[in-house]
């Protein structure tokens, strides 16, 4: 299990009318930080080299995010929030190199991450104020594809801190 740091932005599309395009391709989201849990199977062909394996893990992961834009319209203004939650099933492919320096193990893993999007929810709900008058409108739509293809890559250390015990701490950068 782990800890995810996840911040979402969009690619332009374009498309001048579409609402994602529009509003929030220079927009920040919040960034959401979610419990992974998971699970790895790591291959070391110990007579071909000690020092490569081969690591497949197993991922699940939740996410919510949250957008927000502003800006002037004709004699008002218009805000736009965009929801979304998701669940995700991740599984990278990764070769590792270790080296060890005294009790400290260190690594470096990098690979490919196969993403399986599903319960995604995707809501937008656009306000107008006009004369203080305020029309709202909610909108669902698609945005998240089913399964796409990422990068991975990170660092990380291992210590045995006691019999049959090891403490690991990982740091990995991931680009969907």
């Amino acid at each position: 299990g782990g800890v995810s740091a996840s911040q979402l932005a969009f690619e332009p599309t374009g498309v001048e009318e579409d609402p994602i395009q529009r509003t929030f391709t220079e927009s920040t989201f919040n960034t959401d930080l979610q419990p992974v849990i998971g699970a790895f199977i790591n291959l070391s062909p110990a007579k071909i080299n000690e020092r490569l394996s081969f690591q497949v893990e197993f991922w699940y992961q939740k996410g919510k995010y949250e957008g927000y834009s502003e800006f002037p319209i004709f004699q008002g203004t218009q805000r736009t929030n965009l929801y979304l939650s998701n669940s995700t099933l991740k599984i990278p492919i990764l070769l590792s190199y270790q080296q060890s320096l005294n009790a400290l193990k260190l690594y470096y893993r990098g690979g490919i991450v196969g993403n399986f999007t599903f319960n995604a929810g995707t809501r937008l709900v656009i306000e107008a104020e006009k004369e203080q008058i305020i029309f709202t409108r909610f909108q669902d739509i698609e945005t998240i594809p089913n399964n796409y293809v990422g990068f991975s890559g990170g660092l990380g250390a291992t210590k045995r801190i006691a019999d049959q015990l090891d403490l690991h701490l990982e740091i990995r950068y991931e680009y969907t």
